[in-house]
């Protein structure tokens, strides 16, 4: 009979665990949900480009936030997430933001492959500032362009690869004088 209501118990206070839980995450994405707006908001009211673009960075990186958080929930054990869920949905979120993305061909080579969320933000963070800057500046007076994107994996070792046939970077571009990523 102790025995029956300790499993009861114990049953009981994982079910109030599960539920505690789910609320948690349910915040945690009107949360992510919300700064995003707030910046969609304010993206609307700028006229300033240089001010526009900062925002639109920041509207990136939140979504980039949001949809690792979003995979991480869809996993079963909240250690490991899909690299080629993500990325895709990574990739499409990005290049949605800009409003000539329907002249850009995007060709994808992406290997599935589990990764925890520590090494995947860091991941989306590099994919996101990449996409960003190619969708910026590399197709700057041209008709159309393409972008290549192949995230493959060998063993323990993983392999990003982002190319563009856009404009080039700039005469005179020195990567060891540059100030930015």
């Amino acid at each position: 009979v102790e025995y029956v209501r300790t499993q009861e118990e114990v049953k009981r206070q994982l079910e109030e665990k599960n539920t505690l839980l789910k609320e948690v995450h349910h915040r945690i994405k009107n949360n992510i949900a919300a700064v995003g707006g707030l910046i969609a908001l304010q993206m609307k009211s700028i006229s300033n480009p240089k001010a526009y673009a900062v925002l639109q960075d920041a509207a990136s990186r939140v979504n980039s936030m949001r949809i690792l958080y979003d995979k991480l929930l869809i996993s079963e054990d909240f250690k490991d997430v899909s690299v080629k869920s993500y990325t895709e949905s990574l990739i499409t979120a990005v290049i949605s933001l800009f409003p000539d993305q329907a002249r850009i061909k995007l060709e994808t080579n992406i290997t599935d492959f589990p990764l925890d969320p520590k090494r995947m933000f860091p991941l989306g963070i590099i994919i996101n500032e990449l996409l960003t800057n190619i969708m910026k500046y590399a197709f700057v007076d041209k008709a159309s362009g393409s972008i290549r994107l192949a995230l493959t994996r060998e063993g323990s070792e993983a392999t990003l690869v982002v190319q563009d046939d856009g404009i080039g970077l700039p005469a005179g571009f020195a990567v060891d004088k540059a100030e930015s990523l």
